[in-house]
């Protein structure tokens, strides 16, 4: 799980070519135009768990213009059909950009609980080691050495 999330531009390279290739398969598949937010969605999902936030929103973006283009919004007209695929595609951005952030949001959860387990892990070794040395001036010369070990800072 650590080290999951992409450096910067490739994120937003995998963002754009995850989304793209959903949107294609969409459109190539002229079946599934009832489920036509599925695949976008699963590329705004994979975008955010390997990209981050970033990457997350610009495929929820990415995909909800595409869809615009292809989605028959009669804007003037008071259409039934109309608003119902507005609402349709108002939902899919709605849901997308709540993916984006609540998995951005688990992964920052996340690392900050692996944080505290290193702290605490250093804590610990300190504690075990104070109760072994004797010499406490010792012991207080060798903790920035110990903290450095314990928590694999160089």
């Amino acid at each position: 799980m650590e080290g999951r999330v992409l450096p910067h531009a490739k994120g937003y390279i995998l963002a754009f070519i995850v989304t793209g290739a959903a949107l294609v398969l969409t459109g190539a598949n002229p079946v599934a135009y009832r489920s036509v937010f599925l695949l976008p969605l699963v590329a705004v999902l994979i975008s955010t768990w390997l990209g981050g936030f970033g990457p997350g929103i610009f495929a929820s973006l990415f995909s909800t213009v595409v869809l615009l283009d292809w989605i028959d919004l009669p804007l003037a007209s008071s259409g039934v059909a109309g608003a119902e695929e507005a609402i349709r595609l108002g939902l899919f951005l709605v849901s997308a950009l709540l993916i984006s952030l609540i998995t951005s949001e688990r992964d920052l959860a996340s690392k900050s609980a692996h944080a505290r387990a290193e702290r605490q892990a250093a804590v610990a070794h300190l504690g075990q080691r104070a109760l072994v040395e004797r010499d406490f001036g010792r012991l207080l010369s060798q903790v920035p050495d110990l903290i450095v070990e314990t928590l694999g800072v160089r």
